[in-house]
């Protein structure tokens, strides 16, 4: 079956991995402009890198992936 919103879909999906690495890109260099790498904000930003590679790069990849694919068939 073909799906009408596939490319609207891929590029919701680039920009959700690019919301993804600037956002981890500000935060880091943040952290480190202000010298905060100690302790609970380390924590607070190893979480924070964590959460972000998973949600807004890891999943968005295996999306555009999915529906690359779904699309050759």
């Amino acid at each position: 079956m073909d799906n009408p919103h596939r490319n609207s879909q891929i590029k919701a999906n680039n920009i959700r991995l690019w919301v993804g690495v600037i956002s981890l890109i500000v935060a880091w260099s943040l952290f480190t402009y202000k010298n905060l790498l100690h302790d609970l904000y380390l924590i607070l930003i190893g979480a924070f890198t964590l959460y972000t590679l998973f949600a807004y790069i890891l999943v968005p990849i295996q999306k555009n992936k999915k529906l690359r694919d779904s699309d050759n068939e």
